[in-house]
């Protein structure tokens, strides 16, 4: 009924879609939370960009001005917010590391969003023919 790689693609799917979200550990005073979901997402073949909407939670407890960065860069900067939710869509065929900074510049929490594969890209044979 179903081939061999789409029982695979449903798996993971599956998989993906039903894992709960992996709290990032504080690397501050005062517990605060930040979550990406799902976090992985995983590509048809290796080196080729994954796609998917991303979903990222933060919550602490100090009311505060926070920005969330990506790779170095700001995405989105909250005034003295609690927690917050925010939809992104996810691009890459690397990981990325989300990263919540206070006003101070000093990180909050930290996740990743890992990038997979289904196929590991083979090396072609080459065969040279005079004719």
């Amino acid at each position: 009924m179903y081939s061999s790689q789409n029982k695979i693609l449903l798996w993971l799917s599956l998989v993906i879609f039903f894992s709960s979200a992996i709290m990032a550990k504080p690397l501050k005073q005062g517990p605060t939370l930040l979550a990406a979901i799902p976090t992985q997402c995983i590509a048809l073949h290796q080196g080729r960009k994954c796609f998917a909407k991303i979903k990222i939670n933060w919550q602490t407890k100090i009311p505060d001005n926070y920005c969330l960065y990506q790779q170095g860069i700001i995405i989105k900067c909250w005034k003295k917010s609690q927690q917050a939710q925010l939809t992104l869509d996810f691009e890459s065929n690397e990981s990325i590391s989300f990263v919540l900074k206070d006003q101070a510049n000093h990180v909050m929490a930290q996740t990743t969003v890992i990038v997979g594969w289904l196929h590991k890209t083979k090396a072609k044979k080459r065969r040279w023919r005079l004719f």
